[in-house]
Protein backbone atom coordinates (compact mmCIF):
# COMPACT_ATOMS: atom_id res chain seq x y z
CA UNK A 1 0.00 0.00 0.00
CA UNK A 2 1.00 3.49 -0.74
CA UNK A 3 0.64 6.58 1.02
CA UNK A 4 1.14 10.28 -0.47
CA UNK A 5 1.89 13.00 2.17
CA UNK A 6 2.23 17.08 1.88
CA UNK A 7 4.82 17.76 -1.27
CA UNK A 8 3.87 14.45 -2.88
CA UNK A 9 6.36 12.14 -1.13
CA UNK A 10 5.08 8.60 -1.42
CA UNK A 11 5.45 6.42 1.45
CA UNK A 12 4.95 2.47 1.30
CA UNK A 13 3.40 0.92 3.98
CA UNK A 14 3.67 -2.85 4.90
CA UNK A 15 3.14 -5.16 7.46
CA UNK A 16 5.84 -6.36 9.85
CA UNK A 17 6.39 -9.88 9.03
CA UNK A 18 9.99 -10.88 9.84
CA UNK A 19 12.94 -10.70 12.25
CA UNK A 20 14.54 -8.08 10.18
CA UNK A 21 11.40 -5.84 10.40
CA UNK A 22 10.06 -6.45 14.24
CA UNK A 23 13.87 -4.91 14.87
CA UNK A 24 13.65 -2.10 12.93
CA UNK A 25 10.65 -1.53 14.50
CA UNK A 26 12.49 -1.60 18.24
CA UNK A 27 15.03 0.32 16.55
CA UNK A 28 12.31 3.18 15.21
CA UNK A 29 11.06 2.85 18.86
CA UNK A 30 13.77 3.46 20.93
CA UNK A 31 14.67 6.50 18.74
CA UNK A 32 11.66 8.06 18.64
CA UNK A 33 10.89 7.61 22.49
CA UNK A 34 13.54 9.27 23.69
CA UNK A 35 13.36 11.79 21.46
CA UNK A 36 8.94 12.87 21.70
CA UNK A 37 9.00 11.79 25.90
CA UNK A 38 11.92 13.19 27.13
CA UNK A 39 10.49 16.29 28.25
CA UNK A 40 7.22 14.37 29.17
CA UNK A 41 7.67 11.22 30.94
CA UNK A 42 11.12 10.03 33.58
CA UNK A 43 13.66 8.01 31.36
CA UNK A 44 12.95 5.39 33.78
CA UNK A 45 9.68 5.27 32.49
CA UNK A 46 10.69 5.61 29.01
CA UNK A 47 12.92 2.88 29.51
CA UNK A 48 10.18 0.39 31.47
CA UNK A 49 7.63 1.14 28.33
CA UNK A 50 10.47 0.44 25.74
CA UNK A 51 10.83 -2.84 27.27
CA UNK A 52 7.60 -3.80 28.07
CA UNK A 53 6.47 -2.92 24.47
CA UNK A 54 9.30 -2.86 22.36
CA UNK A 55 11.23 -5.76 23.18
CA UNK A 56 11.27 -8.77 20.14
CA UNK A 57 9.55 -11.17 22.11
CA UNK A 58 6.62 -8.81 23.85
CA UNK A 59 6.10 -7.31 20.02
CA UNK A 60 5.48 -11.08 18.76
CA UNK A 61 2.98 -12.18 22.04
CA UNK A 62 0.82 -8.77 20.70
CA UNK A 63 1.13 -10.02 17.35
CA UNK A 64 0.20 -13.16 18.84
CA UNK A 65 -2.98 -11.42 20.35
CA UNK A 66 -3.92 -10.22 16.81
CA UNK A 67 -2.44 -6.81 16.71
CA UNK A 68 -1.25 -5.69 13.18
CA UNK A 69 2.12 -4.10 12.69
CA UNK A 70 2.78 -2.29 9.91
CA UNK A 71 6.51 -0.33 8.88
CA UNK A 72 6.47 3.14 6.64
CA UNK A 73 9.39 3.54 4.25
CA UNK A 74 10.42 6.22 2.29
CA UNK A 75 12.85 5.22 -0.38
CA UNK A 76 14.92 2.38 0.96
CA UNK A 77 14.71 3.30 4.60
CA UNK A 78 11.82 3.05 7.50
CA UNK A 79 10.52 6.11 8.41
CA UNK A 80 8.03 5.41 10.71
CA UNK A 81 5.32 1.98 12.29
CA UNK A 82 2.06 1.59 13.61
CA UNK A 83 0.43 -1.07 15.37
CA UNK A 84 -3.58 -1.62 15.77
CA UNK A 85 -6.40 -4.25 16.50
CA UNK A 86 -9.99 -4.99 15.49
CA UNK A 87 -11.86 -5.16 18.69
CA UNK A 88 -15.44 -6.24 18.94
CA UNK A 89 -17.48 -2.32 18.55
CA UNK A 90 -14.34 -0.27 17.75
CA UNK A 91 -11.00 -0.62 16.50
CA UNK A 92 -7.23 0.46 18.17
CA UNK A 93 -4.91 2.03 17.02
CA UNK A 94 -2.18 1.02 19.60
CA UNK A 95 0.86 2.81 18.16
CA UNK A 96 1.60 5.31 15.53
CA UNK A 97 5.28 7.15 15.33
CA UNK A 98 7.39 8.78 12.78
CA UNK A 99 10.91 9.72 13.05
CA UNK A 100 10.83 13.65 12.70
CA UNK A 101 11.58 14.97 9.71
CA UNK A 102 8.06 12.79 9.01
CA UNK A 103 6.08 14.07 11.54
CA UNK A 104 3.67 16.62 10.12
CA UNK A 105 3.36 15.73 6.67
CA UNK A 106 -0.33 13.95 6.54
CA UNK A 107 0.80 10.49 6.81
CA UNK A 108 -0.44 9.73 9.80
CA UNK A 109 -3.75 10.76 9.35
CA UNK A 110 -3.72 9.56 5.58
CA UNK A 111 -3.35 6.05 7.37
CA UNK A 112 -5.74 6.56 10.02
CA UNK A 113 -8.35 7.35 7.48
CA UNK A 114 -7.56 4.04 5.58
CA UNK A 115 -8.08 1.89 8.60
CA UNK A 116 -11.39 4.00 9.35
CA UNK A 117 -12.67 3.08 5.73
CA UNK A 118 -11.32 -0.52 6.24
CA UNK A 119 -12.92 -1.25 9.37
CA UNK A 120 -16.07 1.14 9.13
CA UNK A 121 -16.27 1.21 12.81
CA UNK A 122 -15.36 3.91 15.71
CA UNK A 123 -11.39 4.51 16.19
CA UNK A 124 -9.78 4.81 19.95
CA UNK A 125 -6.74 5.38 20.99
CA UNK A 126 -4.66 6.61 23.91
CA UNK A 127 -2.34 9.60 23.91
CA UNK A 128 -0.39 10.90 27.01
CA UNK A 129 -1.94 13.83 28.30
CA UNK A 130 1.44 15.89 27.86
CA UNK A 131 2.09 14.91 24.52
CA UNK A 132 0.22 18.34 23.14
CA UNK A 133 1.32 18.11 19.55
CA UNK A 134 -0.23 13.97 19.04
CA UNK A 135 -3.56 15.70 21.03
CA UNK A 136 -3.82 18.31 18.42
CA UNK A 137 -2.80 16.02 15.74
CA UNK A 138 -5.96 13.55 16.56
CA UNK A 139 -8.17 16.54 16.95
CA UNK A 140 -7.25 17.78 13.54
CA UNK A 141 -8.44 14.08 12.43
CA UNK A 142 -11.74 14.38 14.30
CA UNK A 143 -11.16 12.77 17.43
CA UNK A 144 -12.73 13.81 20.76
CA UNK A 145 -11.40 12.78 24.39
CA UNK A 146 -13.55 10.30 25.44
CA UNK A 147 -12.36 9.94 28.85
CA UNK A 148 -8.73 9.85 30.91
CA UNK A 149 -7.42 7.07 32.07
CA UNK A 150 -4.64 6.54 34.45
CA UNK A 151 -2.59 3.03 33.99
CA UNK A 152 -0.64 1.59 36.66
CA UNK A 153 3.11 0.35 35.55
CA UNK A 154 4.73 -0.03 39.25
CA UNK A 155 7.20 1.30 40.83
CA UNK A 156 5.16 4.87 41.97
CA UNK A 157 4.88 5.03 38.22
CA UNK A 158 2.09 5.81 35.89
CA UNK A 159 0.65 6.78 32.49
CA UNK A 160 -1.72 9.52 32.18
CA UNK A 161 -3.52 9.31 29.23
CA UNK A 162 -6.55 10.56 27.09
CA UNK A 163 -8.67 8.17 25.56
CA UNK A 164 -10.07 9.66 22.25
CA UNK A 165 -12.18 8.21 20.09
CA UNK A 166 -12.86 8.58 15.94
CA UNK A 167 -16.79 8.07 15.98
CA UNK A 168 -17.34 9.74 12.14
CA UNK A 169 -16.64 6.75 9.93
Amino acid sequence: MKIIGTGNIEINVGKAKNEEELLAIKKLAILIWNEVYKDILPDEQINLLLTKYFEINSIRNYINDGYEYVLFKYMDNFIGFASYVEKVNYFYIDKIYFIENFRRKGIAKRFIKLLIELYKKPAKLNVNQKNIDAINAYKAIGFTIEKEEIIELGSGLQNIDFVMIFEKY
